[in-house]
């Protein structure tokens, strides 16, 4: 079997995929603190790198390029980069968004490189990508960037008032305050999750602001205007 290096053996995700590619590559593991630390176990050209791990430092992908050899390197990201860019102001948007950026740009040759835009894996989100479609990910090379399907298992939404307002563009943030509340009830999907439901799975789209009641339409505005976006901007 050929070797390969994963970088975020701690990940949460990794723990679930990790049996599956045990049983087709030799697996060598180690930490984002092991990259940042430069403690380099083995010196060996890697059939493939697999990132998992996260970070808010481009110097972390610097030292990957940097030391650890691979004919492969590929970063697990997050399908909410196939939301609108409207989405921007979640966090977790602009993070995904910010690695696969710093990601190619620290790449010595970029044509070794590509991400996987993956749900969360299967047994930990009502809405998930599966294993399988992970490990076939990586098994067979076929873009850049590769987006997995998700499934979906029953589960609660939202209620009628906070979908309403998260159909219109911007809308959701607006109802950041509401999503801690469902946070905190069980097997509920709200902010983003929502978001990837209704627009990735249902392909639903986005109210256009010109058709809201007069009301909602300046509060929209003043928001939108606050935050320096076009309120008449749909993506």
């Amino acid at each position: 079997m050929k070797k390969i290096l994963i970088i975020g053996k701690n990940s949460y995700y990794y723990s679930k995929v990790r049996k599956d590619l045990a049983k087709i590559f030799l697996l060598t593991e180690i930490s984002h603190k092991d990259v940042i630390s430069n403690n380099i176990k083995e010196k060996e050209n890697w059939h493939k790198v697999i990132i998992f791990s996260r970070s808010k430092n481009i110097n972390f992908f610097e030292k990957i390029f940097e030391n650890y050899s691979s004919n492969e390197y590929i970063l697990l990201s997050s399908i909410i980069l196939e939301l609108p860019n409207n989405f921007k102001y979640y966090s977790y948007y602009n993070e995904k968004l910010r690695c696969e950026k710093w990601f190619f740009e620290c790449a010595p040759n970029s044509s070794i490189c590509s991400v996987i835009r993956s749900g969360t894996i299967q047994g930990s989100n009502p809405i998930y990508s599966t294993v399988k479609n992970f490990i076939d990910s990586i098994t067979k090379k076929s873009s850049r960037i590769r987006v997995l399907t998700v499934d979906q298992i029953p589960h609660k939404e939202p209620n009628f008032l906070y979908k309403f307002i998260f159909s219109f563009n911007y809308g959701y943030i607006l109802l950041r305050p509401l999503d801690y509340l469902y946070k905190i009830q069980q097997n509920y999907i709200y902010g983003y999750v929502y978001a990837i439901k209704k627009f990735i799975v249902n392909k639903e789209g986005i109210v256009l602001l010109k058709i809201l009641p007069n009301g909602c339409k300046k509060m929209m505005e003043k928001i939108t205007e606050k935050l320096n976006i076009s309120p008449k901007k749909i993506i």
